[in-house]
């Protein structure tokens, strides 16, 4: 005889999406946003609307970056420039990540 399992959906939404702060370990929210990529120098490189992580116990942010090497492909790809001006990345799934105008 087979038996059906029945899964409370939402309650297994609610339990993925509690985070825990990196830097603290109190309990973080998730959210969407943009986030400024200070790893890359001398260029001002900014993600717009990825998964972050923030908590509001102590402050700390984390960035969810999907597919991180294919980011540092086309950041690798960038033209050195004399500008101080910000560059604007997205990801779409299917595309990967391509600077913004």
């Amino acid at each position: 005889m087979l038996r059906a399992k029945i899964f409370n959906w939402k309650r297994v939404e609610l339990v993925l999406s509690i985070m825990q702060c990196s830097n603290c370990g109190a309990q973080a929210r998730q959210s969407r946003g943009d986030y400024p990529f200070t790893d890359i120098k001398p260029r001002q490189v900014v993600l717009k609307d990825v998964e972050l992580i923030q908590c509001d116990c102590c402050g700390n942010e984390d960035v969810i970056v999907p597919q991180l090497s294919s980011l540092m492909a086309a950041l690798s790809d960038l033209e050195p420039s004399g500008s101080e001006d910000a560059i604007s990345f997205s990801y779409a799934p299917g595309k990967g990540w391509f600077a913004r105008p």
